[in-house]
Parts: structure tokens; sequence; C-alpha cells
């Protein structure tokens, strides 16, 4: 198992970058875990190579 950090200061910014991620990569997905600060919004993709 093996995990990805992401943070932005937008949401939208975050979506995109999650989303090249998921299409670029032969993974699968078992979790993604997301959380908000004041100053910045992250996720934490949890991915098995495939």
């Amino acid at each position: 198992m093996k995990v990805k950090s992401f943070y932005t200061l937008s949401s939208r910014q975050l979506d995109k970058r999650i989303n090249v991620f998921l299409e670029d990569s032969q993974i699968d997905v078992e979790d993604i875990k997301f959380s908000a600060t004041l100053f910045y919004i992250a996720a934490m993709v949890v991915y098995r190579d495939r």
C-alpha cells in the first residue's frame, strides 16, 4: 500500500491535481482522506499498484 499527498489553496486546483494523478496512474484506489485548514486544502490518496 502506498500514499500520495496533495495540498493546494483551492478545492478546484486540488480536484485537478488528484484527477491528473488518477488518470495517469495504473493504480487501485483504496481510500481518499480529505482535510482543510485556514490556509490550505489537503488530500491523501491511499492506493495499491496494479
